[in-house]
């Protein structure tokens, strides 16, 4: 991302606001995409607002390990600052996953200022 964002900088292009999906996914993604964010808003002054992935998604399960997979059981109603309706679940054949797709107009409105990533799985 930072290479994407210097070529920005270099094009004059400037934001003030960030938006971005704060889980659940890989432990690293999740960190380095937290911890890049935090740092344009505290070098930049740059605004920033999370979601969760299931709203690009159609709600479909999201690949955790094995045969488990990140589930929202309500992704309309789920509280954003807690996680609620999001698990880990384990499936004993494939379920279907839809693909990840970025709306044409971006519904602010499922996000919140909760930007802590959203951990689901155990320590190992």
């Amino acid at each position: 991302m930072v290479p994407l964002f210097v070529e920005l900088e270099k094009h004059g292009v400037e934001f003030d606001t960030l938006y971005f999906v704060r889980g659940p996914g890989s432990f690293m993604a999740l960190k380095l995409l937290y911890l890049f964010a935090k740092t344009l808003e505290i070098a930049k002054g740059i605004k920033l607002f999370a979601t969760h992935a299931f709203h690009f998604n159609a709600s479909s399960p999201i690949k955790a390990y094995g045969n488990c997979y990140f589930v929202c059981e309500n992704a309309e109603k789920s509280v954003q600052t807690s996680g609620f309706g999001i698990r880990v679940k384990n499936f004993t054949t494939i379920p279907h996953i839809t693909p990840f797709v970025l709306p044409k107009v971006l519904d602010t409105s499922i996000f919140d200022t909760n930007l802590k990533p959203l951990y689901l799985l155990p320590p190992v």
